[in-house]
């Protein structure tokens, strides 16, 4: 009985801090968000002004969102994985595939 109390408040206390920070990071997560789509928002407004309309092709960071406002073929670019290292199983399957 005398375990039970102490217990019951640290569980508590970690479902209310696990909440917090999900809360925290959902909203920041959020503001990113909103940022990113207005600034996807004004370029899409300042191609329209200058004239852009379908057919067309999008290219670039954001390619595909803006594209897709516009109403045209577009081609998203990813950014930091062309650097990277392949995995070892990515390694592994291309040395098996050039049996």
């Amino acid at each position: 009985m005398r375990l039970r109390r102490p217990v019951a408040a640290v569980v508590i206390v970690g479902l209310v801090a696990h909440v917090a920070l999900q809360g925290a990071y959902a909203f920041r997560m959020a503001v990113v968000s909103h940022r990113d789509r207005e600034a996807i928002d004004a370029a899409v407004q300042e191609l329209r002004r200058m004239g852009v309309r379908p057919p067309c092709m999008i290219y670039g960071q954001s390619g595909v969102q803006i594209g897709y406002h516009l109403r045209c073929h577009s081609h998203g670019i990813i950014q930091r994985f062309a650097s990277r290292p392949r995995s070892a199983s990515s390694r592994r399957w291309s040395e098996k595939s050039r049996w």
